[in-house]
Order: C-alpha cells, then sequence, then structure tokens
C-alpha cells in the first residue's frame, strides 16, 4: 500500500501544465510549468512587461512532449525561444486538439478500461469522433489488439513512422486478424484523418 502510494506521489510530482500566456506586447508564449502563475510573475519580474495567462491545460505527464508539439506547429511565426507572433486564440485552439492525442492524469491513473480512452488507442483509429472511437476501442480491446496499439503509439511518437506508414501499419494490424468489418470502418474514416503532430506527411 504505501509503495503504491508513493508511486502515485512521485507521478504527480512529475506533472506540468502546458501554458498559454500573451505579453502586452502581444507575443504569445507556449510553455510548461508545474506552477504557471508563478512562472507568469518570474516572466513579469524579468522582463518588466505585462504578461497574461490565456489558457492552462493539463497537468500532463507528457507536457514537454505536448509543448513540443506545439511549438512545431507553429515554428515559422517564432519570434525568440518560447514566443510566438500568433493569436492566442489560435495557439489554444491547436493545443486543445493535440491534447488529444495525448493520455492525461485521469488516464494515466485510471484501472481497467472504463470509458476513457488512450492515446494510443486514439492513434490506433486515427479517427477523432468521439462516438466511432468509443465503440471501435471496445472492439480492439475485445480482441486483444491493445498491445498493437501501443507498439504502433511508440513508434510513430518516436517519429519512426510516418502518418502514411502509420495507417499502414494500422490497416496490416487489422487485415492480419481478419477484422474485415473494423478496417472498413477505416477505410471508411481515412478522409477524416488529422493528425496534429505538424512534420509528419
Amino acid at each position: 500500500m504505501s509503495t503504491r502510494t508513493g508511486s502515485h506521489h512521485r507521478k504527480i510530482n512529475t506533472m506540468k501544465y502546458v501554458y498559454v500566456m500573451q505579453s502586452a506586447s502581444g507575443l504569445v508564449k507556449i510553455g510548461v510549468s508545474k506552477n504557471v502563475s508563478q512562472r507568469r510573475k518570474h516572466l513579469e519580474n524579468q522582463s518588466g512587461v505585462s504578461v497574461e495567462v490565456i489558457a492552462t491545460f493539463g497537468p500532463f505527464n507528457a507536457a514537454t512532449r505536448l509543448e513540443r508539439t506545439a511549438h512545431d506547429l507553429f515554428s515559422q511565426d517564432r519570434e525568440s525561444g518560447e514566443w510566438f507572433a500568433i493569436k492566442a486564440k489560435d495557439a489554444v485552439d491547436a493545443i486543445n486538439k493535440i491534447t488529444s492525442t495525448f493520455e492525461d492524469s485521469a488516464s494515466h491513473e485510471k484501472e481497467g478500461y472504463g470509458t476513457s480512452i488512450s492515446a494510443a488507442e486514439r492513434h490506433l483509429l486515427c479517427i477523432d469522433d468521439a462516438e466511432l472511437i468509443t465503440n471501435t476501442v471496445t472492439y480492439l480491446r475485445e480482441n486483444r489488439m491493445l498491445d498493437e496499439g501501443e507498439r504502433l503509439n511508440r513508434l510513430f511518437m518516436a517519429g519512426s513512422l510516418t502518418t502514411r506508414d502509420f495507417l499502414y501499419e494500422c490497416q496490416m494490424s487489422i487485415m492480419e486478424r481478419k477484422f474485415y468489418d473494423l478496417l472498413e470502418i477505416h477505410n471508411d474514416l481515412k478522409s477524416k484523418v488529422q493528425m496534429y503532430l505538424p512534420g509528419i506527411v
């Protein structure tokens, strides 16, 4: 019992928030911190410029990776470091989309399957329709395909698979198990694929 509690506490301590801030000059900052309020104060003291917290996301175990993904998305608009010449709303909207591919604290700590969908399962489905995701993930779990989903997800997040290759691997994974009904669903939804990981084509 004590070991599990200690492990849980360590996991919470490693979690960070992803934030969107905007300076008085209009530049937008996308960063990570365990304490967003303290981070804002530090930035104001450091620069002497007023900074407003626009949005906070998390906490996440994968906050740094999420931040890096958002930075890549707006790389053409980077002014300096974590500051970008973009609209705050665009940053918030993009991060909202990106977070759908990451497990939050609830998913990370879940016991049993419940109703939450993991990042790996979202990637395996390659779709962004809540009802279809839920129904199809149930099918995948019942047919013991989750391990394959986790493997593909690790390769994809590491950049070892392009989006095109990832889709192909998903299809092959399904076909090898002769789940043709699931393959049909997958093919019908290919036009809806929205990968929010820039630079991967």
